[in-house]
């Protein structure tokens, strides 16, 4: 699995998620697709 966080020492970076998802036509269907990528 690819690495999304780095830490060293106190500082933390992060990488964008792979893979991405067409936006939807409407805020409701955004808000769907970005609950879809937390579960």
């Amino acid at each position: 699995p690819e690495q999304l966080f780095h830490r060293l020492h106190l500082s933390v970076s992060s990488e964008a998620v792979a893979g991405t998802r067409p936006r939807g036509k409407f805020l409701e269907e955004d808000i769907q697709i970005e609950h879809d990528f937390l579960l």
